[in-house]
């Protein structure tokens, strides 16, 4: 089948932008986190009709995580300025940092997780320096995988003794809030293109086929997409067995289960056009700010419920 024809079956599949992706990652993690804030505030045992709503929720919200990930690897790769990129993911974190530390010291109320805009803005710096040429710069990608597999090991040991001991040498608001998860979706997502490009440089050795002809098509953005499902598939499996049967369950400290239900992200990745879409300022912007103020609001919201 020639590439045209190929072109044409697959061009109804890319159908999302990197809009409606980040419009779907932000409704899902605000239904996740009304979810929390249901089973934190109003209900009290588990099945009881608040229970289910909560639960549903939280595994809806399960598809934001691989969405915001997707979406620092692309933001990484085509961003004209890194380094306002960054400050500005560092900028939040940064927010939400001293909120969580205000909450801790001053308001002796402990959210006891991590800092989600860790997560983004190691994990863009992560690909970032897999990006450069130079050999020790990429190794640098290593250390914020090193840093979310110490923060998963903290957090498991703090689990372990139903938090009578806690690690203040690396307090839980200095860690990701996925732990490592996130960077091996970062890195699985950012993998797939090196993959498939090696995959159409060695079929331009063969048939002569133009590399940066083939990156426009939707059949190239289809064999990205479908290798980003598998890494999502491998890393959220891997994460559930590993959590399932090999670490013991006293160091298990979030709901495996639950975590599983990531993979539904797949069927939005899938279809992923690799376009920007719409991104006027005051949406970008907004977005950036959009975390830390919609929680703000939430807990005020079930606060005065709960009065």
């Amino acid at each position: 089948m020639s590439v045209e024809q190929t072109e044409k079956k697959s061009f109804h599949l890319t159908c999302l932008s990197g809009f409606v992706l980040k419009i779907i990652a932000i409704v899902t993690m605000t239904f996740d986190h009304i979810g929390y804030l249901i089973s934190a505030f109003i209900s009290q045992y588990p099945g009881d009709a608040a229970s289910y709503v909560s639960d549903a929720l939280r595994l809806v919200g399960r598809i934001a995580l691989p969405l915001f990930c997707l979406l620092i690897v692309e933001g990484v790769m085509h961003t004209h300025s890194m380094k306002k990129y960054v400050l500005r993911l560092a900028s939040i974190a940064f927010i939400i940092l001293i909120a969580q530390i205000v909450m801790e010291f001053g308001m002796h109320y402990s959210l006891y997780q991590g800092n989600i805009f860790i997560d983004l803005t190691l994990g863009a710096l992560m690909i970032y320096a897999l990006k450069q040429k130079n050999r020790w710069i990429k190794l640098l990608a290593i250390l914020p995988l090193l840093y979310g597999i110490i923060s998963f090991v903290l957090f498991g040991y703090e689990c372990s003794t139903d938090n009578a001991v806690m690690v203040w040498w690396l307090p839980y608001f200095l860690r990701p809030q996925y732990f490592f998860l996130s960077f091996l979706f970062m890195l699985g997502f950012y993998f797939s293109y090196a993959i498939i490009n090696s995959y159409y440089r060695s079929r331009q050795q063969e048939v002569g086929i133009d590399l940066e002809f083939i990156q426009t098509t939707s059949q190239y953005r289809l064999a990205v997409n479908v290798t980003m499902v598998a890494f999502l598939a491998v890393i959220t499996i891997g994460l559930y067995l590993l959590c399932a049967y090999v670490i013991p369950s006293e160091y298990v400290f979030f709901d495996n289960a639950y975590q599983s239900y990531a993979l539904i992200a797949g069927a939005f990745i899938l279809l992923y056009s690799g376009k920007r879409g719409y991104n006027a300022k005051w949406f970008e912007y907004g977005c950036y700010l959009y975390y830390p103020l919609h929680l703000v609001v939430l807990y005020a919201i079930f606060y005065l419920i709960t009065l």
